[in-house]
């Protein structure tokens, strides 16, 4: 079992919603690795908890897939129209996605990575013959783009 952490664009309006959408490998441009919700793809399930808006145009969120397809909690978010900050492969066309790599690199904005954060996972331990679960605290870059969000954003008890 894992549990996510993730900053989204916009706000959910929902507290606590299950996305029950099938995702498979779409069709993309040479050099693109894409997945997306389409008919008769593979079922996947993922359900979504509001943890923190962050108005107008963000908001942290608890991830816990319920299935493990391929970008699986990327793809879902997108299609709800909630993507994962700093997710360029969901957020761009295949021709801006592809373009990026030709320019000249840029400075990195606040957060130069998406913003998704495993920040829970629970293991059956083969010697000890019980459930192992590990938690790690929120990453550093993750909490300084909250911070630039809401400086007096407190981020140690999220999970």
């Amino acid at each position: 079992a894992k549990t996510y952490l993730a900053v989204v664009e916009g706000i959910p309006a929902t507290a606590v919603q299950t996305i029950d959408l099938p995702i498979d490998r779409l069709p993309s441009a040479e050099g693109v690795y894409r997945f997306g919700v389409v008919e008769g793809g593979k079922p996947a399930q993922t359900v979504v908890e509001l943890l923190r808006p962050f108005p107008p145009h963000h908001a942290l969120v608890r991830l816990t897939p319920q299935t493990g397809r391929t970008h699986q909690l990327r793809v879902h978010l997108a299609a709800i129209g909630h993507p994962i900050a700093g997710d360029r492969l969901y957020t761009l066309s295949d021709a801006d996605f592809l373009a990026q790599f030709d320019e000249e690199p840029v400075a990195a904005g606040p957060l130069p990575r998406q913003a998704l954060h495993c920040a829970q996972t629970t293991i059956w331990h083969p010697h000890e013959q019980r459930p192992l679960t590990l938690t790690a605290p929120l990453a550093s870059d993750i909490v300084a783009f909250l911070q630039t969000l809401d400086p007096t954003c407190n981020t140690h008890d999220l999970l």
